[in-house]
C-alpha cells in the first residue's frame, strides 16, 4: 500500500481521518491514479483524507517506474493542490532524490493554514481553484458522503467553499470516496457541494463526473445484486440505495462506467 509517510497530529480531524478505512482509501487512490492521471495530464486535488491517498498513489507509482527506467515523460504530471498532507508527502517520497520532484510538478496557493484540516484557504484560493478547474485535466475532490438525492455533502465550511469553487468550470470531476461515505447519507441534509438537487441529477448524466468508490466490506453478492431496500435504515442499507442509484445512473450501456468501485 502506498500509505502516508508523514507523522500528522492524533488530534486533529485530518490525523483521524487518514486512519478510517485506510485500505480501502488506498485502493482508491491506486484506481484513480491508474486509470486517470496519465502521462503528460494535469489535476487539481482538493484537500481531504481520500485525495490524500491519491497523491500518495501517484507518488508511489512514479518511484516504481522510476526504478524499472521508465523516465522522461513516462513520468510527468502536473499537480495544483490546497490539500496540505499531499504538499508535505510530496517531498517525503522524494527520498532525498528528484524523482518525485524531477517528474512531477506541484503547484500550490498561498492561503492560511488550516491544522486541523491540513489545508490551505483564504487569500484567494476560491478564485484560484475556479481557474484551476477550468485549466486542468481533472478536478479530483474527496466528500464527507453523497447521497443519491442532495449528491456529495460536506462538513466543514472552507474546505467546502474550495470544492464547490473548483467544481465551477470543471473539465472532469472525480469524487474519491468510500463505502462508508455511501453509507451515512440517506436523507442527510448537510451542507451541499451542488447548490440543488436537479443541478446534481444533471451532473449525474454528464459524462465528465466520475465516483471512484471501495465495495461495501459486510454485503454479499445476492445483496448487491437485488433491489435494494426501499426505507434504507442501516448503513448497509443506505450503501445499498446509493449504490443502486448511482450505478443505474452513471454506467448506461454502450458507455464508460462512470461509477467505479474497487
Amino acid at each position: 500500500m502506498a500509505l502516508p509517510r508523514g507523522n500528522y497530529p492524533a488530534w486533529s480531524i485530518f490525523g483521524q481521518r487518514i486512519l478510517e478505512n485506510q485500505p480501502q482509501k488506498d485502493a482508491v487512490g491506486e484506481k484513480i491514479v491508474e486509470m486517470f492521471l496519465k502521462p503528460g495530464q494535469s489535476a487539481c486535488i482538493t484537500d481531504g483524507s481520500s485525495t490524500l491517498y491519491v497523491g500518495t498513489a501517484l507518488f508511489e507509482q512514479t518511484l516504481r517506474a522510476s526504478e524499472n527506467n521508465e523516465g522522461g515523460a513516462m513520468l510527468r504530471r502536473t499537480i495544483a493542490t490546497n490539500n496540505v498532507g499531499i504538499l508535505t508527502e510530496y517531498y517525503l517520497w522524494d527520498q532525498g532524490g528528484n524523482t518525485i520532484t524531477g517528474n512531477i510538478k506541484l503547484l500550490s496557493p498561498p492561503g492560511k493554514l488550516d491544522a486541523d484540516l491540513m489545508h490551505l484557504h483564504g487569500f484567494g484560493i476560491e478564485e484560484e481553484a475556479t481557474a484551476a478547474g477550468q485549466r486542468f485535466d481533472f478536478v479530483i475532490s474527496s466528500v464527507r458522503a453523497i447521497d443519491k438525492i442532495h449528491g456529495p455533502l460536506g462538513l466543514e465550511e472552507s474546505s467546502l467553499a474550495i470544492k464547490k469553487a473548483s467544481l465551477r468550470s470543471a473539465n472532469r470531476v472525480i469524487f474519491a470516496t468510500d463505502h462508508e461515505k455511501l453509507s451515512n447519507a440517506i436523507g442527510s441534509d448537510g451542507p451541499r457541494v451542488y447548490a440543488t438537487s436537479r443541478e446534481w441529477k444533471d451532473s449525474l448524466e454528464n459524462e465528465n463526473v466520475y465516483i471512484v468508490s471501495s465495495r461495501h466490506p459486510d454485503v454479499t453478492h445476492d445483496q448487491l445484486d437485488a433491489m435494494p431496500p426501499r426505507n434504507p435504515g442501516s448503513g448497509v442499507d443506505s450503501y445499498l440505495a446509493n449504490r443502486h442509484y448511482l450505478k443505474a445512473a452513471m454506467n448506461k450501456q454502450g458507455q464508460d462506467d462512470r461509477f467505479i468501485e474497487v
